[in-house]
């Protein structure tokens, strides 16, 4: 489903005229929007420079990465970053179209139209920017770092895909043609494609990869606690279900020396310590050694 709307994206594409100017503009390609006005007029307060001016204050100001200590995060929560990350790039994605259909369907008659024309691509990059910063923020464990630097990067270089499409006079002469803006939102968007496209691939490798090791671990962990540990049998007067001898006893007789009780009910060797028969003072090896001295 998310494929379909880079397949929008591209159809909206193919079908851009060549301007959004005027009629004109389409018809002739070569009649400027400052010349059919004049961006310092009395109809308008923004000269030229202040349109660049205010363009380039906002991208200056906002279209930044911040440098903050990163955290060390658990791979759930790394998994509902990347999840949130895929609602924000479709959300982003769906605001590229709009923006490219409201150039389709509307004339820009004034240098204000134009400037907040190009506000609307900036606003979609500070969006993208301030969702690549969170990748930035934070970082899941060491073995999935790498490829949560690239997901952080192709949203990056997604957002500054954009500044074509917020800056549609691409040669700077104050002039803005019905074939440079379409070129100017041509470039920017198919950029801004390859790069989402991107960075939702390999969004959906990362959170598989997290989850499938997420899954062992926890089978790991489950296999581990739930096997007790062995304890070797050495008692030769019976086997691990062999009950105690003692009358009114259902314990399992000692894993351990020479005694047919439970370690409730057998004493301790006096010389060595091992269990030995409850009525007994001494172990069969220890008498055995004595004799033999």
């Amino acid at each position: 489903m998310k494929r379909l709307y880079y397949i929008f994206l591209v159809m909206v594409l193919a079908i851009l005229p060549l301007g959004g100017c005027s009629t004109q503009n389409q018809a002739t390609e070569v009649v400027s929007i400052s010349q059919e006005f004049p961006m310092e007029t009395s109809n308008s307060e923004l000269s030229e420079s202040e349109v660049e001016g205010i363009t380039s204050t906002v991208l200056d100001n906002q279209i930044i990465t911040t440098e903050s200590e990163e955290e060390v995060i658990s791979n759930s929560s790394a998994i509902a970053i990347l999840n949130d990350a895929i609602d924000n790039i479709n959300a982003a994605t769906n605001e590229v179209i709009d923006a490219l259909q409201y150039w389709n369907d509307n004339d820009f008659n004034t240098a204000e139209d134009i400037l907040s024309y190009e506000l609307m691509w900036t606003d979609i990059m500070l969006e993208l920017t301030q969702l690549a910063n969170e990748f930035s923020e934070s970082q899941p464990s060491e073995d999935y770092q790498s490829a949560w630097a690239t997901i952080h990067d192709n949203i990056l270089d997604g957002a500054m895909a954009l500044v074509e499409c917020s800056s549609l006079d691409a040669d700077n002469d104050g002039t803005i043609t019905g074939s440079e803006a379409k070129s100017q939102l041509e470039l920017g968007s198919s950029e801004y494609v390859i790069y989402m496209d991107s960075a939702l691939t390999n969004i959906a490798a990362l959170t598989l990869a997290i989850t499938e090791d997420s899954q062992q671990t926890s089978v790991s962990k489950s296999i581990s606690t739930s096997q007790p540990t062995s304890v070797p049998f050495t008692n030769k007067y019976g086997t691990r279900t062999t009950i105690c001898a003692h009358a009114g006893c259902t314990n399992y007789i000692a894993s351990s020396g020479d005694t047919n009780c439970c370690t409730v009910h057998s004493n301790k060797c006096a010389e060595c310590g091992c269990y030995i028969d409850e009525d007994a003072l001494f172990c069969i090896d220890c008498i055995v050694e004595a004799l033999g001295q």
